[in-house]
Protein backbone atom coordinates (compact mmCIF):
# COMPACT_ATOMS: atom_id res chain seq x y z
CA UNK A 1 0.00 0.00 0.00
CA UNK A 2 1.30 3.62 -0.81
CA UNK A 3 -0.25 7.02 0.24
CA UNK A 4 1.16 9.51 -2.78
CA UNK A 5 0.57 12.70 -0.37
CA UNK A 6 1.57 11.20 3.01
CA UNK A 7 4.62 9.40 1.24
CA UNK A 8 4.80 6.17 3.22
CA UNK A 9 4.57 3.06 2.35
CA UNK A 10 3.06 -0.50 3.92
CA UNK A 11 4.06 -3.80 3.21
CA UNK A 12 2.34 -6.63 4.21
CA UNK A 13 3.72 -10.58 3.33
CA UNK A 14 2.17 -14.09 4.21
CA UNK A 15 5.03 -16.79 3.60
CA UNK A 16 4.40 -20.36 3.81
CA UNK A 17 7.42 -21.66 5.83
CA UNK A 18 8.95 -25.00 5.30
CA UNK A 19 8.22 -26.61 8.82
CA UNK A 20 6.91 -24.54 11.68
CA UNK A 21 9.31 -21.70 13.48
CA UNK A 22 9.11 -19.29 16.53
CA UNK A 23 8.33 -16.16 15.81
CA UNK A 24 11.94 -15.17 17.47
CA UNK A 25 13.70 -17.33 15.28
CA UNK A 26 11.48 -15.79 11.89
CA UNK A 27 11.66 -12.41 13.75
CA UNK A 28 15.73 -12.67 13.77
CA UNK A 29 15.82 -13.92 10.12
CA UNK A 30 13.53 -10.82 8.83
CA UNK A 31 15.57 -8.64 10.96
CA UNK A 32 19.03 -9.67 9.05
CA UNK A 33 16.65 -9.62 5.26
CA UNK A 34 16.53 -6.17 6.40
CA UNK A 35 19.95 -5.31 7.44
CA UNK A 36 21.17 -6.53 3.79
CA UNK A 37 18.58 -4.36 2.17
CA UNK A 38 20.16 -1.17 3.92
CA UNK A 39 17.87 -0.90 7.06
CA UNK A 40 19.35 -0.98 10.59
CA UNK A 41 17.79 -1.67 14.09
CA UNK A 42 17.32 1.34 16.23
CA UNK A 43 17.92 1.32 19.81
CA UNK A 44 16.86 4.77 20.61
CA UNK A 45 12.97 4.09 19.51
CA UNK A 46 10.87 0.94 20.47
CA UNK A 47 7.85 0.22 19.46
CA UNK A 48 4.97 1.72 22.22
CA UNK A 49 3.19 -1.59 23.28
CA UNK A 50 2.01 -5.50 23.24
CA UNK A 51 0.93 -6.50 19.71
CA UNK A 52 -1.38 -9.61 19.44
CA UNK A 53 -0.28 -12.78 18.07
CA UNK A 54 3.09 -12.97 20.01
CA UNK A 55 4.48 -10.25 17.69
CA UNK A 56 7.96 -8.48 17.68
CA UNK A 57 8.31 -5.20 16.80
CA UNK A 58 11.47 -3.07 15.89
CA UNK A 59 12.04 0.56 14.63
CA UNK A 60 14.52 0.36 11.75
CA UNK A 61 16.35 3.17 10.22
CA UNK A 62 18.11 4.04 6.60
CA UNK A 63 17.73 5.81 3.87
CA UNK A 64 15.43 5.82 0.39
CA UNK A 65 16.76 7.59 -3.02
CA UNK A 66 13.08 9.50 -3.26
CA UNK A 67 12.47 10.08 0.42
CA UNK A 68 16.10 10.96 1.99
CA UNK A 69 16.29 9.47 5.35
CA UNK A 70 13.58 7.20 6.55
CA UNK A 71 11.99 5.20 9.64
CA UNK A 72 10.17 1.61 9.40
CA UNK A 73 8.39 0.03 11.98
CA UNK A 74 8.47 -3.88 11.31
CA UNK A 75 6.35 -6.21 13.13
CA UNK A 76 6.94 -9.82 12.34
CA UNK A 77 4.94 -13.32 13.91
CA UNK A 78 3.95 -16.68 13.18
CA UNK A 79 1.18 -19.03 12.97
CA UNK A 80 1.47 -22.24 12.27
CA UNK A 81 3.86 -22.68 9.42
CA UNK A 82 3.15 -19.45 8.22
CA UNK A 83 4.94 -16.44 8.77
CA UNK A 84 3.63 -12.94 8.80
CA UNK A 85 5.72 -9.82 8.54
CA UNK A 86 4.08 -6.17 8.23
CA UNK A 87 7.03 -2.80 7.34
CA UNK A 88 5.71 0.63 7.35
CA UNK A 89 7.93 2.95 6.30
CA UNK A 90 7.93 6.58 6.10
CA UNK A 91 10.12 9.84 6.32
CA UNK A 92 11.67 10.19 9.32
CA UNK A 93 10.54 13.50 10.17
CA UNK A 94 6.69 11.82 9.86
CA UNK A 95 7.47 8.65 11.83
CA UNK A 96 5.74 10.17 15.42
CA UNK A 97 2.40 10.68 13.13
CA UNK A 98 3.00 7.18 11.07
CA UNK A 99 3.66 4.84 13.87
CA UNK A 100 -0.03 5.15 15.61
CA UNK A 101 -1.32 4.05 12.11
CA UNK A 102 1.27 1.36 11.55
CA UNK A 103 0.47 -0.10 15.16
CA UNK A 104 -3.37 0.15 14.80
CA UNK A 105 -2.86 -1.62 11.40
CA UNK A 106 -0.93 -4.73 13.40
CA UNK A 107 -3.59 -4.30 16.39
CA UNK A 108 -6.46 -5.43 13.77
CA UNK A 109 -4.71 -8.42 12.13
CA UNK A 110 -6.88 -11.36 12.82
CA UNK A 111 -7.61 -14.99 11.62
CA UNK A 112 -10.92 -16.63 11.12
CA UNK A 113 -11.82 -20.12 11.38
CA UNK A 114 -11.94 -22.74 8.74
CA UNK A 115 -15.86 -22.11 8.99
CA UNK A 116 -16.09 -18.64 8.69
CA UNK A 117 -13.85 -19.20 5.62
CA UNK A 118 -15.98 -21.44 4.07
CA UNK A 119 -18.67 -19.11 4.69
CA UNK A 120 -17.27 -16.09 2.77
CA UNK A 121 -18.66 -15.42 -0.69
CA UNK A 122 -16.38 -13.79 -2.77
CA UNK A 123 -16.53 -10.81 -4.45
CA UNK A 124 -16.88 -11.50 -8.29
CA UNK A 125 -19.10 -9.95 -11.54
CA UNK A 126 -22.42 -10.30 -11.81
CA UNK A 127 -24.38 -10.32 -15.22
CA UNK A 128 -27.16 -8.02 -15.05
CA UNK A 129 -30.56 -8.16 -17.75
CA UNK A 130 -31.69 -4.86 -18.45
CA UNK A 131 -35.38 -4.73 -18.03
CA UNK A 132 -38.09 -2.05 -19.81
CA UNK A 133 -37.37 1.77 -18.96
CA UNK A 134 -34.01 1.03 -17.16
CA UNK A 135 -31.04 3.64 -17.61
CA UNK A 136 -27.39 3.61 -17.01
CA UNK A 137 -27.82 6.15 -14.15
CA UNK A 138 -30.26 3.76 -12.12
CA UNK A 139 -28.39 0.56 -12.79
CA UNK A 140 -24.98 2.22 -11.61
CA UNK A 141 -27.27 3.11 -8.13
CA UNK A 142 -28.39 -0.05 -7.87
CA UNK A 143 -25.11 -1.59 -7.67
CA UNK A 144 -23.12 1.02 -6.52
CA UNK A 145 -25.38 3.45 -4.39
CA UNK A 146 -23.67 6.76 -6.92
CA UNK A 147 -24.84 6.98 -9.97
CA UNK A 148 -20.82 8.71 -10.79
CA UNK A 149 -19.64 5.27 -12.19
CA UNK A 150 -21.81 5.69 -15.03
CA UNK A 151 -19.42 6.24 -17.74
CA UNK A 152 -16.84 3.74 -16.16
CA UNK A 153 -20.07 0.81 -16.45
CA UNK A 154 -20.73 1.32 -20.10
CA UNK A 155 -16.79 1.46 -20.95
CA UNK A 156 -16.33 -1.34 -18.46
CA UNK A 157 -19.12 -2.90 -21.27
CA UNK A 158 -17.59 -2.51 -24.08
CA UNK A 159 -20.45 0.79 -24.73
CA UNK A 160 -21.08 4.50 -24.03
CA UNK A 161 -23.54 6.07 -22.05
CA UNK A 162 -24.96 7.96 -24.37
CA UNK A 163 -26.31 4.43 -26.04
CA UNK A 164 -29.85 3.12 -25.55
CA UNK A 165 -30.08 0.39 -23.58
CA UNK A 166 -32.62 -2.35 -24.66
CA UNK A 167 -34.66 -5.02 -22.61
CA UNK A 168 -32.69 -8.03 -22.49
CA UNK A 169 -29.30 -6.54 -22.83
CA UNK A 170 -26.93 -8.29 -20.47
CA UNK A 171 -24.19 -6.34 -18.74
CA UNK A 172 -21.42 -7.19 -17.02
CA UNK A 173 -21.31 -5.67 -12.87
CA UNK A 174 -17.93 -5.64 -11.74
CA UNK A 175 -17.31 -6.30 -8.19
CA UNK A 176 -16.45 -2.65 -8.08
CA UNK A 177 -15.87 0.85 -9.35
CA UNK A 178 -13.30 2.58 -9.11
CA UNK A 179 -14.14 6.16 -9.56
CA UNK A 180 -11.89 8.84 -9.23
Amino acid sequence: MFHPKKKFFIYFKIEPLQSRKRTEDYYRDFEDHLNRAGLKKSNDVEPSRQLPHGALAGIFTGRENRLGPIMAEVIAFTKDTNGYSLVCICKKDDFTEFQSLAESISMSLNFISQEEATELEPACMRIHEVETGETWEGITEKYFSSSKGMNKLADYNGLEISQDLTAGDLLKIPPALHIR
